[in-house]
């Protein structure tokens, strides 16, 4: 076979983009930098839990709402991912950085009067502290029963040191 007749197959033997399979079976479509699908192929929608499938952009037309938190600019930003979609992360805090410089300080003052209507985080129950008296109660057991297997070991050796100390003296006292 000359070079040339290596380099350009026969019509029905041209090189696959695809993943080495047998035809239609387990073939992937060529996809784009990114993870998005190229334009040419149309997913196919999987179930979900609840048996509704997702949309054709993959994305939900429901919008998930978040809780409203302490912080001023998080609560702007939950504010703005309900009036606008983002393509990812990035944009969103792009974008609402430009808009919180922008807004005026009444405005940012609603924001900072609605986060400050929110309670104050719940803190840990004390046995989540460090500390003997700060355990919970199996730790607290544990931390017992391993003490005093501790002192019961020191003493027999501090016995058995002692012993050989006078052993070696010769003082029978």
């Amino acid at each position: 076979m000359a070079k040339s007749d290596r380099s350009n197959p026969p019509q029905g033997q041209q090189k696959s983009i695809l993943r080495k399979s047998e035809p239609g079976k387990n073939a992937q479509p060529p996809r784009k930098r990114g993870g998005q699908e190229s334009a040419q192929v149309d997913p196919l929608p999987l179930p979900n839990g609840n048996g509704a499938d997702p949309p054709p952009n993959g994305k939900f037309l429901v919008k998930r709402l978040t809780k409203l938190t302490r912080n001023p600019f998080l609560n702007f930003i939950r504010h703005l991912r309900m009036e606008r979609d983002f393509r990812d992360m990035k944009e969103l805090f792009k974008a609402a950085g430009v808009a919180w410089k922008n807004l005026s300080e009444d405005e940012k003052q609603d924001y900072r009067e609605e986060a400050t209507t929110i309670d104050a985080p719940v803190l840990p129950p004390p046995f989540f502290k460090l500390g003997e008296q700060k355990l919970g109660p199996s730790l607290r057991r544990n931390l017992a029963k391993f003490k005093s297997l501790l002192d019961k070991a020191v003493e027999k050796n501090l016995d058995n040191v002692c012993e050989q100390e006078m052993g070696k003296s010769g003082n029978g006292r």
